[in-house]
């Protein structure tokens, strides 16, 4: 595991309890807490992949948690790498959104690295992106406008996955305070 990578999960196990207790009901009248077809409780746990596929070439998957469906929440977060991968002007998934093929917020590239992306699956998405970029924020040398930059409103993909789990802009605002206050 490289420095970063393994920056980045010590950060997210230390934030991992206070993340777990979050009642993501709370951020969206569209989010439900247990899955319907098993009634187990949804967004307990979270898988993290990071790629480089420049001149350090590997990667590294790590887990937090316990996830509910670990081989859907493993494509999940390959999909949001692949995606990445596959288009190079980009540097969220979000950017890309396309929930017809599979793919979603919680992907994000190293800024200035093409070839090093993060993603990581778990949670509601627009939770997944605000967490990858608040690791980033924290862990890497992204700078606050950028990180501001990255969890803009401003564009259309971020307003559908919004809309999707019926988020509102003030509930957003306070779940990136919110993981802001839990990733240090």
């Amino acid at each position: 595991m490289d420095d970063l990578s393994e920056k980045i999960n010590e950060c997210l196990q230390r934030a991992w309890p206070a993340i777990s207790t979050i009642n993501w009901p709370d951020y969206g009248e569209k989010i439900t807490g247990y899955d319907p077809q098993t009634n187990l409780p949804k967004y307990t746990g979270v898988i993290i992949h990071s790629v480089d596929d420049g001149s350090v070439c590997g990667a590294n998957t790590q887990s937090h948690g316990i996830l509910l469906f670990p081989a859907t929440s493993a494509q999940m977060v390959m999909n949001k790498v692949t995606s990445l991968l596959e288009c190079r002007a980009v540097q969220t998934s979000i950017d890309i959104r396309n929930p017809k093929e599979h793919i979603y917020g919680g992907g994000i590239r190293l800024h200035g690295n093409v070839s090093s992306i993060y993603a990581l699956s778990g949670l509601p998405e627009i939770a997944d992106h605000v967490l990858i970029a608040t690791l980033m924020l924290r862990c890497c040398p992204l700078s606050e406008s950028l990180h501001k930059n990255l969890l803009s409103l401003e564009t259309n993909q971020m307003n559908e996955a919004l809309n999707s789990i019926g988020m509102s802009p003030d509930q957003y605002t306070k779940l990136v305070e919110h993981m802001l206050d839990i990733i240090q």
